[in-house]
């Protein structure tokens, strides 16, 4: 095998997400048969439970990875034991609620808090004892939903602008307008800039604190935007393409507009998934064809390690915790867990 490949497993299955534990011993990934598989890095123990009746569409360690967290095409949104994988609590999904179909799970170890969206609804819980602290109605249907860093603020796109909800130390709503639809969004780690993916090709950029008109769009996109990523110094936006990697510059002039961004072009296929090293100056790139690039951005432009996963689209690509470990898999099952420094 090569030494870069610490895993290498076929799940027989879509892989829809991968979570990585707060200590990098385990990934826990989610399958399309409603299963949930963990995997010991150093073991190589493979564990396979079903976690939902149809698809398991997120996976989240939480509490110092004491517990997983997974949401499903079934409306439910369960809590398991990490250690005998059995059923702790169902938040929601008894069926008085309503939720016909949980779109993304998301999770801060900082704050130890959980969001979720269900059709307008974003939801926020406190992990330690699960009470509900945020449950608010959107006017349209949510389609992505992340946290800063520090777990204080959540932040949510739809049709029609961003919801950011700041949690802590004061509890704030703010809604953010645009007049298109949104399907993806990043929050930078300074909580600068909110960069969101359009339906018409697009990336639109609110400046923070947010002064209404004084947003930016990025146009000449060749296909929708469903993956963005920021460098952990805020200054990068990585963005794909088609089959090329666009990176706009906020740090330079501290606005996109009127720069050239970086145009890094190795994929041969449509990209689909983009992420920036949590710690570091690595940028993974992953596409249709099943290839998987790490570039040294932003110290240079070349590809320093390429690998292809057989047959089948990327569809989740997750970086450990504070280590150079890349965990890859793709819509036919394949799943590596990849040791950059090798």
């Amino acid at each position: 095998m090569n030494s870069e490949i610490e895993i290498h497993t076929q799940l027989q299955e879509y892989i829809y997400a991968i979570a990585w534990s707060d200590d990098n011993t385990k990934i826990a990934v989610a399958l399309s048969s409603g299963e949930i598989a963990v995997i010991s890095i150093d073991s190589r123990e493979l564990v396979r439970f079903q976690a939902h009746d149809e698809c398991c569409t997120s996976v989240c360690w939480i509490n110092e990875s004491q517990s997983l967290a997974s949401a499903g095409q079934d409306g439910m949104l369960r809590i398991w034991s990490a250690q005998n994988l059995l059923l702790q609590r169902e938040i929601i999904g008894d069926g008085k609620s309503g939720f016909t179909w949980i779109d993304k799970l998301v999770h801060s170890s900082v704050s130890k808090r959980l969001a979720a969206i269900v059709g307008k609804q974003v939801l926020v819980w406190n992990t330690l004892n699960l009470e509900n602290i945020l449950n608010y109605t959107l006017p349209k249907s949510a389609f992505d939903i992340a946290f800063s860093n520090d777990g204080n603020t959540v932040v949510a796109v739809y049709y029609g602008g961003a919801l950011l909800a700041q949690l802590a130390p004061a509890f704030q709503i703010q809604t953010l307008p645009y007049p298109a639809s949104f399907i993806s969004c990043a929050l930078s780690p300074n909580q600068k800039y909110l960069a969101a993916g359009t339906g018409d090709n697009k990336i639109h950029f609110w400046l923070l604190p947010y002064v209404p008109e004084q947003d930016l769009e990025m146009s000449g996109y060749y296909a929708k935007v469903r993956s963005l990523s920021w460098s952990a110094n805020s200054k990068y936006l990585a963005t794909p393409s088609y089959d090329s990697l666009i990176i706009w510059d906020v740090y330079t002039t501290g606005t996109p507009q009127n720069t050239r961004p970086t145009i890094l072009q190795e994929h041969y296929g449509k990209i689909t998934q983009v992420a920036f090293h949590p710690n570091g100056n690595y940028l993974a790139s992953a596409d249709e064809a099943g290839y998987v690039i790490i570039w040294n951005f932003p110290l240079s432009k070349k590809v320093i390690k390429s690998f292809q996963l057989p047959k089948g689209e990327i569809t989740a690509l997750q970086w450990a915790n504070r280590i150079n470990k890349l965990s890859v898999g793709n819509e036919k099952g394949n799943l590596i867990v990849w040791n950059i420094d090798n």
